[in-house]
């Protein structure tokens, strides 16, 4: 069963004063702090103040406030070590403000921003060694512009155009490498229009022509030297003519 205290040292007497009683909440069997936090007196399920959760071991896991029962400033969390997981500003209850991760080695993890609990701004991923894995932008809770990947040695792999959560616009890939893999364009989500795709000795590989996602037209397939071997041709989505060269 759980075990529940009212601290009531001179600190608190002031705070009740003030309308407010800390609660200390222990772990089952124990005399290890699990949570503590502040209540109002005339409304004891209503958290409102500090608010710190702990691990068996004593450490500190989260620390947040509440006013009247809803989040606000900033959420701090932590690891089982101690070491800073999470940073995360609210406003009466909702995320608004920017959202940090770290890994446990103290390296940024993710940086995203809020505006009311939607998506709004400037989103950064990195690998654990500092390198960037994805950057781009939210607009009203949706993916905007322009969105870069990379490979884990820092080398960019996609350029992606977004709007409202969708592929829409030009299209890169690369190799590792850093030369050209794919150009290509997309609407609505969907490839459309010329693409290409190169071998990394950057002959062209192949190019078609898309509509809805599906190849329309002629297809052409080239060997690393850049010779034509096949052309097909596309018609609905199916292929109704090939010729080896």
């Amino acid at each position: 069963m759980k075990k529940w205290l009212l601290i009531l040292l001179i600190p608190a007497f002031i705070s009740c004063r003030q309308g407010r009683q800390q609660v200390i909440n222990y772990y089952p069997g124990t005399q290890n702090v699990h949570e503590k936090y502040w209540v109002k007196t005339d409304s004891p399920e209503v958290k409102d103040g500090v608010y710190r959760l702990y691990g068996q071991n004593g450490k500190l896991l989260e620390l947040r406030n509440y006013r009247s029962d809803l989040l606000c400033d900033t959420l701090m969390k932590y690891y089982p070590s101690g070491k800073l997981s999470e940073t995360a500003v609210f406003d009466e209850g909702i995320l608004n403000g920017e959202r940090k991760v770290f890994f446990e080695t103290g390296q940024l993890m993710i940086s995203e921003h809020y505006k009311q609990g939607d998506f709004e701004g400037p989103y950064h991923s990195w690998f654990e060694d500092g390198r960037s894995n994805e950057e781009g932008q939210y607009a009203y809770n949706a993916m905007d512009g322009l969105w870069k990947y990379y490979y884990e040695g820092g080398t960019l792999k996609e350029e992606v155009f977004f709007r409202n959560n969708e592929e829409n616009g030009p299209y890169k890939s690369y190799y590792k490498s850093g030369r050209i893999k794919d150009v290509g364009a997309y609407e609505n989500g969907r490839q459309s229009g010329n693409w290409k795709t190169f071998y990394e000795n950057g002959n062209l590989m192949t190019e078609a022509n898309y509509a809805d996602a599906r190849p329309d037209g002629e297809v052409n397939h080239y060997d690393e030297d850049g010779k034509l071997l096949r052309t097909e041709l596309w018609k609905d989505g199916e292929m109704v003519a090939a010729n080896k060269r």
